[in-house]
């Protein structure tokens, strides 16, 4: 497939003097630059046509730096920006961004303050969802597992926004128990606008290893939210810890082949659904 969209993307440019906080957890990304022209060559090589860039450091700042680039690499689908969540002014920081054709969203990060599930249950957090839901954008969020049920009291209370759940809902973060991961992501799954990104997993490098992983993960959210709400993404340059985009896509497209999916659907996952949410 010639026309797939990537969902989830970063740049990383070393010269901006910004802090890249997946070096934490992945000391061999420390000290590279991952620039638009190493997207480019990632995106041909995925056989990608365009990407959706989210934010890496967050900061308002960024963002803005995110949407330059949009506009000027074709490639660039749109972006998912970040505001403040702890400032008064997170809804103002909010529609300065909604300006920008380009602009889709913001992505909620609360796996980076000391305090995840306030954070996400928030008034700000409330506000903020609401906002993007009269403006009919996006609100993502990158949560672990645990954090899942927290994503549901928001929803319950901003039901009608349009959420995308990053990483497959980081089932990896509860280990062994993938029961539980199950149950919190069927009760997401009740939600009529969830969406949710292929990616993110811990690759070893191992095919039928990382197959026999990705497949189990890959049939709940098929289960739960059907092709319709599943988007491919790479996690470029996240994933280069592990493997490489393509690598990813081989072990989604081998999925593809041992589940028989109909090409319709897998048009829908590597590309349908992203292009009509982005």
């Amino acid at each position: 497939m010639s026309r797939s969209i990537d969902s989830h993307v970063h740049i990383w440019d070393r010269s901006r003097n910004e802090i890249f906080i997946a070096e934490n957890q992945h000391p061999s990304l420390k000290g590279k630059s991952f620039l638009p022209n190493d997207l480019q060559t990632i995106l041909k090589d995925t056989l990608c046509k365009q990407a959706v860039l989210v934010h890496g450091p967050a900061t308002i700042e960024h963002t803005k730096f995110c949407i330059d680039l949009c506009k000027k690499h074709d490639f660039i689908k749109s972006v998912i920006g970040w505001v403040d969540l702890e400032s008064d002014h997170c809804i103002e920081q909010y529609k300065e961004f909604n300006t920008e054709n380009n602009f889709k969203g913001i992505r909620l990060t609360p796996l980076l303050y000391s305090n995840p599930k306030a954070y996400i249950t928030s008034n700000n957090a409330k506000a903020l969802a609401d906002e993007i839901a009269k403006e009919g954008k996006i609100l993502e969020i990158l949560v672990t597992t645990k954090l899942i049920n927290n994503l549901i009291s928001l929803l319950e209370e901003v039901s009608n926004v349009k959420v995308v759940l990053g990483h497959f809902g980081l089932p990896e973060s509860v280990g062994d128990d993938i029961d539980y991961w199950e149950n919190v992501i069927k009760k997401l799954s009740s939600f009529p606008n969830v969406y949710v990104k292929v990616s993110g997993l811990s690759l070893q490098n191992n095919f039928q290893e990382d197959l026999n992983k990705a497949i189990q993960y890959f049939n709940v959210i098929e289960n739960s939210f059907g092709f319709e709400k599943m988007l491919y993404s790479s996690n470029w340059p996240v994933c280069t810890a592990f493997s490489t985009p393509r690598y990813w896509k081989e072990i989604l497209d081998k999925i593809f082949k041992i589940k028989k999916i109909k090409d319709s659907n897998i048009e829908k996952i590597m590309m349908k659904n992203a292009d009509l949410l982005y």
